[in-house]
């Protein structure tokens, strides 16, 4: 997962966004589809990779299993 995602309608079954949001990320319903945001300034990854990795772990553990190739 990159820093900012959007998950069109064949993924929206895939994952919870009441749990995403409650664990901190921004989830934004546009047109059919989810914009997932893994921290509130892109900056973070470069500032402190390491917490911007473990958000993003955190983050594809809400999806169903099998969506990501890399787990």
């Amino acid at each position: 997962m990159a820093w900012a995602n959007y998950f069109g309608k064949e993924y929206s079954e895939e994952f919870d966004e009441q749990k995403l949001t409650s664990q901190g990320f921004l989830v934004e319903k546009i047109g059919d589809g989810y914009l997932v945001v893994m921290t509130e300034n892109i900056f973070d990854i470069e500032k402190d990779f390491v917490k911007f990795s473990e958000a993003r772990n955190l983050a594809k553990k809400q999806f169903k299993d099998g969506i990501f190739l890399i787990k």
